[in-house]
């Protein structure tokens, strides 16, 4: 089983990932990250994945991720070599 990022375990009460992380932890595509994003936004907790906005960047709470899921985010994140991922607007 893997372990979980030692990042992910020291930070994961304030540690936030991006949309392309995001796209890996729920093995989805970046059109339905953004689409889900955008229904949690709208219609709050309990639809969508979890997310704020921060100016025109989605960042998503791990915290709230790990509820979202019901278990540790594990393993490795996939890093963005974007300093901003744009909201699609």
């Amino acid at each position: 089983m893997d372990q979980p990022s030692p990042d992910v375990q020291e930070h994961s009460s304030s540690f936030c990932v991006t949309v392309r992380e995001v796209m890996s932890i729920y093995r989805i595509g970046r059109c339905t990250a953004y689409e889900q994003a955008a229904l949690f936004l709208r219609d709050g907790p309990g639809h969508g994945i979890p997310c704020m906005k921060i100016g025109n960047s989605l960042r998503f709470p791990v915290a709230w991720i790990e509820a979202h899921i019901g278990r540790p985010v594990t393993g490795d994140l996939v890093s963005s070599n974007d300093p901003c991922e744009e909201v699609p607007g």
